[in-house]
């Protein structure tokens, strides 16, 4: 039994000879289990051996004492001085901290700053982590905002992937006071909504930079500051920003060929005012259609009565007094377009009002999905008017026959050419006339029964009379038999024999 242990230490022994030193004291470690047996064999062997043997154990001993002493030392440094989470805690921990970090900044001077701010304990610690994992070119400058409290690892991939650059979205159609408040409110008060505005309500300002300003006639940047996203730096002003804006109008419109508008005798001015109007009155599918009224009533000389021109006057809703407030913006009493434009047009409405659709159109409507009660406006009509004001909501009929269009028979739309009344129409009608009961096939171009079905019922149910159904059983000269088919125009049946 001696000698079969004797043999496992001594395989734990070859093996730690091809081994550094801890490795032959772990091998020792893991041979601890036969120490019992190993130690009476020693001593038996110490017996008939004279003494030896038993100084070599005590070394061991105290070589494995010392290998444990010093891995204990490396994996407590390794922890307390190498971990990117081994920070102590903050004083400040969960609290939100505004750092800056200057241009050309060393490692050391962020540490220093870091250690200022109460975001790391120990600047050193920093630093070293830094140098470590070979990130001390990859440090951006710059002002962050960090919750107190993140791992010396998290704060430097922070830095790495440089400061949250704040953002402003101007939406499309939005005036100059909207732009001003979107810039206060994402530039978090730095830039004032009312200093922005008073620069942007002065164009002779911007004028030598910015030749297009020259036609101003409203004396404002309104139509100009070009609908996008722009980057808030932290340099940023009113001023700068408003340039950014107009930078990107000039780059946006360098594409567009004014050609059109010119040869209509607008200028590039005033395609801006006529495309801040498209944007604000038509949907995005028909700005084009919707540009070519507006040029259609100037080459007729109507007046555009674009109620969105008074919504800019009044900032709101028009009611019907506010159709008679005297204003160069008032395009139901001004001639021609109003002095300036109403919003910031997006590229599609520019676009539009460069190159409208082809039509004889001097009005557009709208439609609804729902219905609409139209008695408060009947009210404020009547009372503007003084006279009975009857509105009546339009369907899907009614835009089919204001559009017009072709039916499945090949000819133009019956409630377009000379139908005058809509009457009821029902599925019935289509029974009795022995059509297709499939709806693809009995609808017309606005998804309703088609109108012929009911206008000519009356024929087919005249016609119909005396003449027997499908299926039904009649005597003939041959004997008695069922009605397989009935042609009611040509006064036909046929018959299956029973």
């Amino acid at each position: 039994m001696a000698r079969h242990v004797e043999r496992d230490g001594r395989r734990g022994s070859h093996a730690g000879h091809s081994s550094n030193r801890a490795s032959r004291t772990a091998g020792a470690g893991r041979g601890a289990h036969y120490g019992s047996a190993a130690v009476a064999s020693s001593s038996r062997r110490t017996s008939s051996g004279g003494g030896k043997g038993k100084g070599p154990l005590v070394f061991g001993v105290i070589i494995a004492v010392l290998v444990v002493i010093a891995a204990v030392f490396c994996i407590n440094r390794f922890i307390l001085d190498d971990s990117p989470s081994s920070q102590q805690k903050l004083e400040n921990e969960g609290a939100m901290l505004t750092v800056s970090i200057p241009e050309g900044s060393s490692t050391n001077d962020i540490a220093n700053l870091l250690e200022d701010s109460g975001l790391v304990a120990d600047s050193k610690q920093f630093v070293k982590y830094v140098k470590k994992a070979g990130s001390e070119a990859s440090l951006k400058p710059g002002t962050y905002r960090i919750i107190c409290g993140p791992s010396i690892e998290e704060m430097v991939q922070m830095f790495e992937m440089g400061p949250e650059v704040a953002t402003v979205g101007i939406p499309e159609g939005s005036t100059i006071a909207k732009t001003a408040l979107a810039v206060e409110e994402s530039s978090n008060g730095r830039i004032k909504a009312e200093d922005f505005q008073k620069l942007a309500e002065n164009a002779e300002a911007y004028e030598s930079d910015y030749p297009f300003l020259k036609d101003a006639e409203s004396g404002t940047l309104e139509g100009f500051l070009f609908p996008k996203t722009y980057e808030i730096a932290d340099s940023a002003t009113a001023d700068s920003m408003i340039r950014m804006m107009l930078d990107q109008y000039l780059k946006e419109t360098e594409s567009l060929d004014f050609s059109y508008p010119e040869k209509a005798g607008l200028n590039e001015y005033e395609t801006v005012i006529l495309a801040s109007i498209i944007e604000r009155e038509a949907a995005a599918e028909n700005r084009a259609t919707v540009a070519s009224v507006f040029y259609n009533r100037l080459d007729e000389g109507m007046r555009l009565q674009s109620d969105a021109t008074v919504a800019y006057l009044i900032d709101g809703d028009p009611k019907p007094e506010d159709l008679e407030i005297d204003s160069p913006y008032n395009t139901y009493l001004v001639d021609g377009l109003p002095v300036g434009p109403i919003c910031s047009p997006s590229l599609e409405s520019l676009k539009a009002a460069c190159d409208p659709e082809k039509t004889e159109y001097l009005y557009f409507y709208f439609t609804a999905d729902g219905r609409i009660d139209f008695r408060e406006l009947v009210k404020d009509l009547a009372s503007v008017f003084r006279m009975r004001i009857e509105l009546r909501q339009i369907g899907v009929r009614d835009e089919a026959k204001m559009i017009g269009g072709v039916g499945s028979c090949g000819r133009g739309l019956c409630c377009s050419t000379w139908l005058s009344d809509f009457e009821p129409v029902s599925i019935k009608m289509a029974k009795v006339q022995n059509l297709s009961l499939n709806p693809s096939k009995i609808s017309g171009m606005c998804g309703r029964l088609m109108c012929c079905l009911k206008f000519e019922n009356e024929v087919y149910t005249h016609l119909k009379k005396g003449m027997p159904s499908v299926g039904e059983r009649i005597k003939t000269p041959d004997g008695m038999a069922i009605v397989s088919d009935v042609n009611i125009l040509e006064n036909v049946i046929k018959t299956r024999l029973i």
